[in-house]
């Protein structure tokens, strides 16, 4: 396919987008419209659904082109039932984190122990390496600085900041969200840098 001489435009490959990934879609975002609104009157709850509505609707170009070899849509593979365990989980993971962080800067010797980790996690999925990067970084202590396949570059303010993390137990819960894995999922550990040993 060409646009203009001298110029060439690859040609995606469509992939299927079925009803219940839109439908999931759908409902996230409607909770998210209800919380965000804290309304739950009839032209509050409206407004939400055409709001909705057009979004999908703007979304479903996109999310029906493959753009690479083995691109599916995450929604089709989430597991609504591991995603409601998963929520409260990742609250408790904030808290505890927030807490954490708390803490140590309020210390007045100030016991943190920042480093960049660098490791592998087997997570083939594409949506799930992505979510397993946001959820890091959504955790207090920790931030994601780079994704490259399945190698992750973290930095971690404290060692209990990276401690679920290193044994497998967050990639785990992501894992779980999508497909059934009972092997060790965290392949590899790097510590690049770090004040004290972790």
């Amino acid at each position: 396919m060409t646009d203009s001489p001298g110029t060439t435009i690859k040609k995606f490959e469509q992939r299927e987008h079925p009803w219940r990934g839109v439908a999931m879609q759908g409902f996230a975002l409607m909770c998210l419209w209800l919380v965000l609104s804290g309304h739950f009157d009839f032209f509050h709850i409206t407004t939400g659904a055409i709001c909705v509505g057009i979004v999908l609707l703007l979304n479903a170009r996109i999310s029906s082109v493959q753009f690479f070899q083995g691109d599916v849509s995450e929604w089709e593979h989430l597991r609504f039932e591991h995603l409601l365990r998963f929520l409260p989980w990742l609250a408790w993971e904030i808290v505890e984190g927030s807490i954490q962080v708390a803490s140590a800067v309020l210390h007045p010797k100030m016991p943190i122990e920042p480093a960049v980790i660098r490791f592998r996690v087997k997570l083939p999925i594409v949506g799930a390496r992505v979510l397993f990067g946001n959820v890091i970084t959504l955790t207090p202590g920790t931030v994601t600085l780079s994704i490259t396949e399945d190698e992750f570059l973290i930095h971690a303010l404290r060692r209990k900041s990276a401690s679920t993390i290193i044994d497998g137990t967050m990639p785990r819960w992501i894992a779980q969200l999508f497909y059934d894995e009972d092997e060790q999922l965290v392949t590899s550990v790097e510590i690049i840098e770090s004040s004290k040993e972790m």
